[in-house]
């Protein structure tokens, strides 16, 4: 029996949807490599904060956990509501990057964050392909979570920055990923 992808979501306010997908035979690995790269707890995670030697090793250490691909989402629409730009933040995360990078595979889903508004907006959405064949306990996989909060932390204190060194930067470890905004008007909710 295969074992289903895993696709750790995280819905930061105001209005910014990252995911990062993984094989699901190789998450325990990454689980692994984030833990040795970023320890279990991140009580206070930055990335600007950090000195350039600390941003270069956790950037170095994180080049082997595996990945599927890395999509960051950002809603900019002002005084947007926030249970409208979670809808269609993660509609768009659906259609544009899950379905096409996994195919139609079974997957499982990880809240990293905002675990019930996430669950209740996969509910209520319809899935254009296959839907979560289950949600992992919020708790579950802290490295991968660590991961999955520094990379939204780091997009969005380097959005505007453009001469990144590449042994800085943190989406650099991702063979695959995608920063955009959000498509206001393609999903109506």
């Amino acid at each position: 029996m295969t074992t289903p992808n895993l696709c750790v979501l995280r819905w930061d306010r105001p209005g910014q949807m990252t995911v990062l997908a993984l094989p699901g035979d190789r998450i325990a690995e990454g689980e692994r490599v984030a833990i040795a790269a970023l320890g279990e707890d991140l009580p206070d995670p930055r990335w600007n904060g950090l000195a350039t030697a600390e941003r270069r090793t956790v950037v170095r250490a994180c080049r082997s956990v595996p990945t599927l691909g890395l999509y960051v989402l950002f809603d900019e629409r002002d005084a947007a509501d926030e249970a409208d730009s979670l809808h269609r933040c993660l509609a768009q995360a659906v259609e544009e990057f899950l379905q096409p990078m996994l195919s139609g595979a079974p997957w499982e889903a990880l809240p990293s964050g905002a675990a019930r508004e996430l669950r209740d907006a996969a509910r209520s959405m319809p899935w254009p392909g296959s839907a979560p064949a289950r949600w992992r306990p919020e708790s579950s996989l802290p490295g991968l979570r660590g991961l999955v909060t520094l990379t939204a932390l780091a997009c969005r204190e380097t959005l505007t920055e453009v001469n990144i060194p590449q042994d800085e930067d943190l989406l650099d470890i991702y063979d695959t990923y995608s920063v955009g905004a959000l498509d206001p008007g393609q999903w109506p909710m």
